[in-house]
């Protein structure tokens, strides 16, 4: 889907994130553990980052290199409503 003609460029701001990484290979390689669901929890607070968040969120992931099964911890900051 193209822009409609004579629309503006926009700059988007570039964010940097870390990928979580395999605990035996160090590879940042993975997938969703099949027939699993990703754990959420509405718990606000602060990050050890300083940055705000609204939802602890659980995730199982296999690492697609060398097959180790891990649980990643994010912090989501999601509106309300």
């Amino acid at each position: 889907m193209a822009r409609p003609k004579g629309s503006r460029n926009v700059k988007a701001p570039v964010l940097a994130a870390t990928p979580v990484a395999c605990p035996r290979c160090g590879s940042t390689d993975g997938e969703r553990v099949g027939g699993t669901e990703d754990r959420v929890i509405a718990q606000g607070g602060t990050t050890p980052s300083g940055q705000p968040y609204t939802h602890i969120v659980w995730k199982r992931r296999r690492c697609l290199n060398c097959g180790q099964q891990r649980t990643e911890k994010c912090f989501e900051l999601r509106k309300a409503g």
